[in-house]
């Protein structure tokens, strides 16, 4: 479905103005969207390859952000900003296609980037402080509150042994850049 037509499903009232592929996603095809009246938003459809059931990811989603948003302060404090999901006229957090395709629309963040390789080890500190404080803000949340979008998906130790038995596969020394990054 044409990511432009599904825009107006989810603002009817609004006049786009662009709607731009956004690269180097891994999961799920996003586009940037820009209205006339100077509004930007992260359009996004969910891959059912990855994803068999996509309202669990919207559900999961929902919660993080809810309980997220209870602590602005913690996240203000520390400079951070969590997108806020827009949700369709029909109500619920995603729309749904003839197809299937589960879309949502999230607000931009302004003045972001994406990096897709960390270059310093400062960069990785700021990553490793963000990922932190993300866990940090999130550890009192019931993890029974949240389901299991695929099998071992937020096991992290299960991701540690993957990579240790990637590195250990390929037999070869870490950089002096991933050096400093393991610390």
């Amino acid at each position: 479905m044409n990511p432009a037509r599904v825009a107006r499903v989810f603002c009817p009232d609004r006049d786009l103005a662009d709607c731009s592929p956004l690269g180097g996603g891994h999961v799920n095809s996003s586009w940037r969207l820009r209205w006339r009246d100077g509004g930007e938003a992260v359009l996004q459809r969910l891959s059912r390859e990855a994803f068999a059931d996509p309202g669990v990811v919207m559900a999961n989603l929902t919660v993080v952000l809810d309980h997220l948003r209870r602590q602005r302060a913690d996240l203000a404090a520390h400079g951070l900003r969590i997108p806020e999901l827009i949700p369709p006229p029909s109500g619920g957090p995603a729309w749904f296609d003839d197809q299937g395709g589960c879309w949502r629309l999230l607000s931009w963040l302004s003045n972001t980037r994406v990096l897709h390789r960390l270059a310093t080890p400062a960069q990785a500190r700021e990553v490793g402080r963000i990922l932190g404080l993300f866990h940090r803000l999130l550890a009192d949340l019931d993890p029974d509150r949240l389901a299991d979008p695929l099998p071992g998906f937020h096991v992290t130790p299960g991701y540690l042994d993957s990579y240790d038995l990637t590195l250990s596969a390929v037999g070869r020394s870490l950089t002096p850049v991933e050096q400093r990054c393991d610390r």
